[in-house]
């Protein structure tokens, strides 16, 4: 009887656990332009118009469906004939200079975007980098 008494104790308390997602497998930038997001690579001609470019959270993000999460800033690196050319940003758009400097690259050449701040419902956050390829 001692046994079935201690179990039915047990029984009345329930410990719930919540998941705490460090990340989202669905939550990584993106380059949108015109509606369509570039993931890995873009195409260079985009960089020739005047198409507003901007460094984006994945539309279907989901923390990003219920919170505010945006770039707030991004650094463009660009390693060209041996020099490293850097070209920062205060939004999330890329610059006319740094487009001026992708308009330089050939198709193949890949563009580094490093220093993403994101705003996040938590606060400023460092992104991990970004290496996209011009196609």
């Amino acid at each position: 009887m001692i046994l079935s008494s201690t179990l039915s104790s047990f029984s009345q308390d329930t410990i719930r656990i919540k998941k705490n997602r460090e990340y989202y497998d669905d939550c990584y930038f993106v380059l949108r332009c015109k509606g369509l997001e570039y993931k890995d690579t873009i195409p260079l001609a985009l960089f020739n118009s005047d198409a507003k470019i901007e460094l984006v959270m994945h539309k279907e993000c989901e923390a990003g469906k219920t919170n505010d999460i945006f770039v707030s800033s991004f650094q463009l690196e660009i390693l060209k004939n041996g020099v490293l050319n850097q070209i920062a940003c205060v939004s999330s758009y890329f610059t006319d200079n740094q487009k001026k400097a992708i308009r330089s690259l050939k198709k193949g050449n890949a563009i580094h975007l490093t220093s993403i701040q994101v705003h996040a419902p938590d606060g400023f956050r460092k992104a991990k980098d970004l290496e996209i390829f011009l196609n």
